[in-house]
């Protein structure tokens, strides 16, 4: 990811890899089919030409709150359909109950670096905004937002993955992997909690680490207004808490060291 600079975005410095959804969840739009959206996706596909259409990702249920593929109906689940320019490594994805940008951003120079929440921010309102008009156009209503999430994965090749993921669960630099793991194939972490306040969120995190030399750190946060809150909320406030909260615990899940060294990159 890299360092906080003084608004609280994140910024980008070194990782040589560096990938950023944002999400929105709302009520499944049960009665949605793919033609009903056929001119929205004829000018996605213009602009962003890899197209892919898979089974949709589990739902949840509003009964039993488990997570299911399809709901009771009869009628064919409406797909999770994906759009991704490789020139620019955006994409946007959705289905009958989410809808998500991504950006992928590699190596040097000011096109391939991350700009910073508040522009991709800007860019999520303003591609949601056109799916809310096609599906309004077509449905006569736009989507009930329930939850936002924000989920960011970063290439780390300055500290072992092993000491990582070790500095993941324990806050400690000053353990070695080879202290710890030897011979070792693979070593990881996960990490998961929630927190409770006016807006709910949960925070996940892992390390990833095939070898010393490739290291991979996520961070997801979902949050959501609870249930007993009849309070009407505005859904972007949701994405820019799941954000505030990733920052926080991105400084949380990274050594000071590595964070002034990335800073010191610019």
């Amino acid at each position: 990811m890299g360092s906080e600079d003084i608004t609280g975005t994140l910024i980008l410095n070194k990782p040589p890899v560096q990938r950023v959804r944002m999400t929105f969840f709302f009520k499944e739009l049960a009665a949605l089919q793919v033609t009903s959206l056929s001119a929205f996706i004829d000018n996605l596909r213009s602009a962003m030409p890899d197209v892919s259409e898979e089974f949709p990702l589990p739902m949840r249920d509003d009964a039993t709150g488990v997570g299911v593929f399809v709901s009771s109906r009869t009628a064919l689940p409406f797909p999770l359909i994906s759009f991704r320019d490789p020139s620019t490594g955006r994409g946007i994805h959705f289905q009958a109950d989410r809808f998500s940008l991504t950006w992928e951003f590699y190596g040097e120079g000011e096109e391939k670096r991350y700009p910073g929440f508040v522009d991709l921010r800007e860019q999520f309102v303003i591609a949601y905004g056109k799916f809310c008009t096609a599906i309004g156009e077509q449905m006569g209503a736009i989507p009930d937002v329930t939850g936002a999430q924000c989920l960011y994965h970063n290439a780390i090749s300055e500290i072992p993955g092993a000491g990582l993921a070790l500095y993941l669960l324990t806050g400690r630099d000053d353990l070695t992997a080879r202290e710890v793991i030897r011979n070792r194939t693979y070593a990881g972490a996960r990490v998961r909690f929630p927190l409770l306040g006016p807006i709910e969120s949960k925070v996940s995190a892992g390390v990833d680490t095939p070898s010393d030399d490739e290291s991979d750190l996520w961070i997801k946060v979902s949050s959501a207004t609870p249930e007993s809150d009849s309070s009407l909320r505005d859904p972007y406030d949701l994405l820019d808490e799941a954000h505030d909260v990733l920052i926080r615990h991105f400084i949380q899940f990274t050594p000071e060291w590595l964070r002034e060294q990335w800073k010191a990159q610019r």
